[in-house]
């Protein structure tokens, strides 16, 4: 029975030996993915941080832009201003003839009579 003994010992010492080995590959492997993953989390941070400063660059040229239309509306609407007080004016310069005519049309004149002499100065020292 010792050679049965032994045999079950050897095949035992043997599977102990090779269970041990897939735990150590199991734990080489486990550690290789926590490593890939700890360099997938890395990049990933870094991508953020530079999506992140790109949203900042966005944002200060999309103020930059909204400022420049504020300017383009603001100018439109006083070049539109312009446009309608000049034709405002030149309506009235259009009509502004035609109501000198029609005022002087109702100036009367008036005449003096008399023996005033209009402009005769009178010397009133005494």
């Amino acid at each position: 029975m010792s050679t049965v003994s032994s045999a079950t010992t050897v095949t035992s010492g043997m599977w102990q030996q090779l269970r041990s080995q897939q735990v150590q590959r199991a734990a080489d492997q486990a550690t290789l993915v926590a490593r890939a993953l700890q360099s997938q989390a890395s990049d990933a941070r870094a991508a953020a941080q530079r999506a992140q400063e790109n949203a900042r660059s966005l944002e200060v040229k999309a103020g930059q832009a909204q400022a420049k239309a504020n300017q383009a509306n603001m100018g439109l609407r006083a070049a539109e201003s312009i446009g309608e007080a000049q034709t405002q004016l030149a309506e009235v310069y259009t009509k502004l003839p035609e109501t000198v005519t029609q005022t002087s049309a109702l100036v009367t004149n008036v005449t003096t009579t008399g023996t005033e002499n209009v402009g005769t100065v009178i010397d009133t020292t005494a």
